[in-house]
């Protein structure tokens, strides 16, 4: 939940992280001169709310596609399933 977000990042809730994509025009999604695209989420102005679903598409994902340093990162934050990817790799395999 964005509730939980804040909690473990640190940061004070406000009930406009729900609606992302609401008053599109106030969104940082310009580049900073008229030249350049815009950054980020080409999709941006389809999306018309927070999507639950996709919070959990990570999981369809195999771990075997990440990096040492992701694998370690991941092993830090507890994910058990990425520490066994680690462990069952050779020696110098990616």
């Amino acid at each position: 939940s964005i509730k939980g977000l804040c909690q473990f990042l640190n940061l004070p809730f406000n009930a406009e992280m729900l609606r992302p994509y609401a008053v599109p025009e106030k969104k940082m999604t310009e580049g900073l001169s008229s030249k350049s695209g815009m950054l980020g989420d080409l999709k941006f102005y389809q999306h018309k709310g927070i999507n639950p679903a996709v919070a959990d598409s990570w999981k369809r994902h195999s771990t075997a596609e990440l990096s040492e340093p992701a694998l370690m990162v991941a092993q830090r934050l507890g994910y058990e399933e990425a520490i066994a990817v680690v462990s069952e790799r050779e020696e110098g395999e990616i």
